[in-house]
């Protein structure tokens, strides 16, 4: 539920801009996709896995610790200006 909420803003988001934007279950997608068009990837790895895939050349990683249930995500590669983390309460 969550990635559709989350999917859902990104689209009213752009739909501001005039851009448009398609919606895909992973499992429709195949590798050439990747090379023709642009993608924002949404889930975790057990329920994405084209997210594996990228998770290496991501510049940003999030991750839900098992002790606290906050999740964190971190920038791997922060530009000048830019915080390297930002956390926040899964309850909040």
């Amino acid at each position: 539920l969550a990635d559709t909420v989350i999917a859902a803003t990104i689209a009213e988001s752009v739909a501001r801009h005039r851009d448009s934007i398609r919606v895909r279950h992973a499992r429709n997608v195949v590798a050439r996709d990747f090379h023709t068009e642009n993608f924002v990837l949404l889930g975790g790895v057990r329920a994405n896995p084209w997210t594996r895939l990228f998770e290496g050349a991501l510049n940003f990683a999030f991750r839900i610790e098992s002790g606290t249930g906050s999740a964190s995500i971190s920038n791997r590669n922060p530009r000048p200006g830019e915080h390297d983390w930002a956390r926040k309460p899964l309850d909040e």
